[in-house]
């Protein structure tokens, strides 16, 4: 293991937790070149063929070896694979740790997959990228949305025995498809204007900068920890979990599934956000821009509690306890009757403005009015991505090589030929722009937003989630951002957790094959809410996540055929029948100590 833990270098290694500012931008830099790559396999994990395409020459490689060998004497750079921190980047991976040519020199992350994998010679490196970090959507869908001069073939992978002309021509289609997708994004005015970067939060950051007047500070680092608690995501909650219209009965006539249009852009357009932290204080200051530590009252009977607690689902309860939370949120929440029984402190930012206002205005009339459907994606993408890159943790778990690095913990190992390679893990900071002031308020701005909805449907909500909630009243419609859109009517739903449901045949589970879903009946649904049936799926074999497969002790592991099913039940209200036998929901009620927790 020599050779490879001379060659590796730590992707993170900055431990000083130094924060930039985000800064106008002045001039944007041109891109790269860059290639794209593809893996075909057999039973998933058995190699058959590589691809790799400059945007004029296709090249198959039936080694890994001589794939590496190309791309090293190749001048690109950058490799995009889609999806390939699942799938592709594994295979190198495993050729790369039996080389004595080639070695890893970083690797980083991304929940268990890959964002990218950084090779090197010892003379010069290659990145692989995972393309859909950029485009989170299937290769299919982006050619087809896109307009690309070739789309995405058809092939049936439990028939693949091998290396043939039709597997070639499927690689083909995957390599021109990708590069015409990538081209076409790179090529747009709005990312030519900002300059190329290689995931969407990161782009979408990098356009925000075109309208920025005034640098934006990170937050300090002790800031940063506090007033990180009060940063949380959108609300899904079930109220009324089953619906079936009855004939004849004005209130049971039909559901309705509403979104709001562009929630997070709607309330960074109309809000101003908070930026320069500007002091400590032992004072509760409801006017000022701040994040407030306070131990809470909230009525027992409030059917929709606007303060939230993370115990450790993330859950609106009535009672008493403590939490960190937003002016606008805490101030609001007030409004609706919760009381501040003991405030322990407060950070005060300085406002910002309207930060977002011409950004959001502009790139929205601009996708509105667009009939580019290139353009579309892009501008829908960036005002999704910005909020959440505005609150990067900036604190990293990185896996590394092992080179007998101190302060590390040991994770997994495994063979590569003669080789036993073993991973640690270690905590790092990246240096770089973060703010968590900016993207809390924005997520208690969209929270309050969704809440201001609920309220007025109260006796007639069945679901929400973050943006779009079920009820049995009607409501006017509009394109506008921040105005409602109807999604579509139906006459019965059941609604057994968050993002699993049934609703006039569209069914949704997070986390099965949607391929497979379609099975289910409202019946199963129904059956499942009462206790009396499981809703089960049969899994079919498939190659494991990087973290899953090395712990397994190979790095290309192949999942045994399993079944999945939903083993828990509702828990983030309390589920009950009225005295009419209909279903309902309260709150949960909670008394946490007001001696202030430890820790904190």
């Amino acid at each position: 293991m020599v050779s490879q833990k001379a060659a590796t270098a730590s992707l993170a290694s900055n431990s000083s937790g130094v924060r930039t500012a985000l800064t106008p931008l002045k001039k944007p830099k041109p891109g790269k070149p860059f290639s794209v790559g593809d893996i075909e396999s057999m039973n998933w994990t058995k190699f058959l063929v590589i691809g790799h395409y400059d945007g004029t020459d296709i090249h198959h490689f039936f080694t890994l070896s001589e794939f590496l060998d190309h791309v090293f004497n190749h001048p690109h750079d950058t490799i995009f694979f889609h999806f390939g921190g699942i799938f592709d980047f594994l295979f190198v991976l495993g050729e790369v740790f039996q080389s004595k040519k080639y070695f890893l020199e970083s690797l980083i992350p991304r929940g268990s997959s890959l964002l990218s994998v950084t090779l090197t010679d010892g003379r010069r490196s290659i990145s692989l990228r995972d393309s859909s970090a950029l485009l989170p959507f299937a290769l299919r869908t982006l050619a087809a949305n896109f307009g690309c001069v070739t789309q995405k073939g058809e092939i049936e992978y439990d028939k693949i025995t091998g290396v043939t002309p039709d597997l070639l021509r499927y690689l083909d289609s995957d390599l021109l498809a990708l590069h015409e997708v990538l081209s076409r994004f790179y090529s747009s005015e709005i990312i030519r204007s900002a300059g190329p970067k290689v995931t969407i939060a990161s782009q979408s950051l990098q356009v925000l900068r075109k309208y920025l007047k005034d640098p934006i500070p990170s937050c300090p680092g002790i800031v940063d920890s506090f007033v990180r608690r009060s940063y949380a995501g959108g609300r899904t909650e079930i109220f009324r979990p089953f619906f079936q219209s009855v004939e004849g009965v004005p209130e049971r006539g039909e559901l309705s599934n509403y979104d709001i249009n562009s929630l997070y852009p709607y309330v960074m357009r109309e809000n101003a956000f908070p930026t320069q932290f500007k002091e400590w204080t032992k004072e509760l200051d409801l006017e000022g821009m701040g994040f407030h530590e306070v131990y809470v009252d909230v009525p027992e009977g409030m059917y929709l509690p606007v303060l939230w607690k993370k115990s450790p689902k993330f859950i609106f309860p009535t009672g008493r306890f403590w939490g960190v939370f937003s002016t606008p949120e805490l101030r609001f929440a007030i409004d609706r009757g919760a009381r501040v029984v003991r405030h322990r402190k407060s950070a005060m930012f300085n406002s910002g403005g309207f930060l977002f206002r011409e950004f959001v205005t502009d790139l929205y009339e601009r996708r509105k009015n667009s009939e580019s459907e290139v353009d579309r994606t892009i501008i829908k993408l960036i005002l999704n991505s910005t909020y959440g890159r505005m609150g990067l943790n900036l604190e990293r778990e990185t896996l590394e090589l092992d080179q007998g690095q101190p302060d590390v913990i040991p994770d997994f190992e495994f063979n590569a030929g003669n080789e036993r390679i073993r991973f640690v893990r270690r905590s790092t900071f990246l240096k770089t722009f973060s703010n968590p002031a900016i993207a809390s308020y924005v997520t208690s701005y969209a929270r309050l937003e969704n809440y201001k909805y609920l309220e007025r449907f109260r006796d007639s909500i069945h679901y929400t989630d973050t943006d779009s909630f079920f009820t049995r009243e009607r409501h006017p419609i509009s394109k506008e951002l921040g105005e409602l859109k109807l999604e579509y009517t139906m006459n019965e739903a059941c609604f057994l957790l968050p993002k699993t449901y049934i609703a006039g045949g569209k069914v949704a589970m997070k986390g099965f094959d949607k391929k497979k879903i379609g099975k289910f009946k409202f019946e199963d649904f129904q059956n499942a809410l009462e206790g009396e049936f499981k809703l089960k799926i049969d899994v079919d074999p498939k190659m494991a996540r990087l973290k899953t497969a090395m712990r397994k002790g190979e790095i290309l592991h192949l999942m045994k055929k399993s079944t999945k099913e939903i083993r828990s039940r509702y828990d983030k209200r309390i589920l009950y029948r009225d005295d009419t036998g209909q279903w309902n929901s309260r709150p949960h009620h909670i008394l946490e100590s007001e001696i202030s927790p430890k820790g904190i």
